[in-house]
């Protein structure tokens, strides 16, 4: 496959998760950042629920007993497939502790699977995979 086959969104999947630290979902085209992170939450646990993948997140009603910053979910899929995702609201930034612990993972070399998500289509684009991209063999 080449990636003249690519989709617009299919580009805009590979350019955010190069850069790293992507702008909204909505200017990717990505789906419309949502008023109430907690329904992200739901909805990315019901996806993963449905996957039958294992994932580590904590409650939201309730202050962190964990490490401070630590992002939403860790998520288990197919071996090798982790994905490390923080979901914010519209308008959502990320704190200092956040933006540590992130920048931590991506220092130890998982940058590729750490996603800043404001939207289930950003998600989405985060853990589904990418068309394949062309050989120069």
């Amino acid at each position: 496959m080449s990636f003249k086959n690519w989709t617009e969104a299919d580009v805009q999947r590979f350019n955010a998760r190069s850069r790293g630290n992507p702008p909204p979902d909505d200017a990717q085209g990505l789906g419309k950042p949502v008023e109430h992170e907690a329904d992200l939450h739901d909805d990315i646990e019901a996806y993963c629920k449905g996957r039958g993948w294992i994932y580590r997140h904590d409650r939201m009603d309730r202050p962190t007993t964990g490490q401070v910053g630590w992002p939403d979910f860790v998520i288990f899929g197919e071996h090798p497939k982790i994905f490390i995702i923080e979901a914010k609201a519209k308008g959502g930034k990320l704190t200092l502790a956040q933006q540590g612990v992130l920048a931590w993972f991506k220092k130890l070399g998982w940058e590729a699977q750490v996603f800043v998500v404001q939207s289930f289509d950003g998600f989405l684009a985060a853990v589904e995979p990418l068309p394949e991209t062309p050989r120069h063999d």
